[in-house]
């Protein structure tokens, strides 16, 4: 019998599942090369033993890394939500009109935070901290927001889910727990414990972190001088450290959540090759 209509599949061929494969993996290397580089070569991270993810990629070499991976992983992504929206869309599980509803708000919602990856990967904290700030706050929200509305169709899926697509939804359930509790710590509780964020003096820059004295002048903010674009974080290690260790926590969190539909769209490619 011939097939009425080819499979379902991106651009150039590429299986689905090989989406969120990549994107998961493009992630990964990306913050391990930054953070790798970074700690190798003892950057200055402002005082303390783990950096925060911006600090990994605010300056040369790893500027370009940072930007390119995480934008690549961004574009990966959107690309995921289109796949997975279409997959709910097509589901039998929990009623096709209320899994529809819920992929194009998921759509919706990681595109929008894709976008904002994209955004504060190349919007570096020395030249653009204001604009870095919002967009990495915009993209925790609408991040959380997908993942949530992906939570609610997994609900509706799971009576019905094969079993690959029961672990993957398990899978799912426990990251964001773990996702959860980081971020807890990270953002309400840590920045309630955190004393104020300080910048990091011209004077320390060259005498105490011996960065050099061409280097730190050249960081000086225009509206004072005295202090550099560097945060300095010393004064309060223990709690930048915690916030900056859950950071890191929280956003592997996020790419594994969405890593997990590979194993999805890996079983409902399978169901349709055995279905020809």
């Amino acid at each position: 019998r011939v097939p009425t209509h080819a499979p379902r599949q991106t651009a150039a061929m590429v299986p689905d599942w090989l989406l969120p494969a990549l994107g998961f993996l493009v992630a990964l290397v990306t913050l391990a090369a930054c953070y790798g580089y970074t700690l190798g070569a003892n950057l200055y991270v402002g005082g303390i033993p783990w950096p925060y993810i911006s600090d990994t990629g605010r300056a040369p070499p790893t500027y370009a890394v940072f930007a390119a991976g995480l934008t690549a992983t961004a574009v990966l992504l959107a690309a995921l939500a289109a796949r997975v929206r279409l997959r709910l869309h097509a589901s039998p599980e929990g009623g096709c009109c209320a899994l529809r509803d819920l992929g194009i708000s998921a759509q919706a919602l990681l595109t929008a935070a894709c976008a904002c990856l994209c955004l504060l990967a190349c919007l570096s904290t020395i030249q653009f901290p204001t604009a870095h700030d919002a967009c990495a706050y915009a993209f925790f929200i609408l991040v959380i927001a997908a993942m949530a509305v992906h939570l609610a169709a997994d609900g509706k899926r799971f009576p019905g889910a094969p079993p690959l697509a029961r672990k993957a939804i398990l899978l799912r359930r426990g990251v964001f727990v773990i996702f959860a509790i980081a971020f807890l710590v990270y953002l309400p509780i840590g920045l309630a414990v955190n004393c104020a964020f300080q910048r990091l003096s011209v004077r320390a820059c060259v005498l105490e972190e011996g960065l050099g004295e061409a280097y730190c002048k050249g960081l000086a903010l225009p509206e004072d001088p005295s202090l550099t674009r560097l945060w300095d974080y010393s004064p309060c290690a223990g709690t930048n450290t915690m916030r900056s260790i859950t950071q890191s926590v929280c956003v592997v969190a996020i790419f594994a959540f969405f890593g997990a539909f590979g194993l999805d769209l890996w079983e409902g490619e399978e169901a349709q090759g055995a279905s020809k």
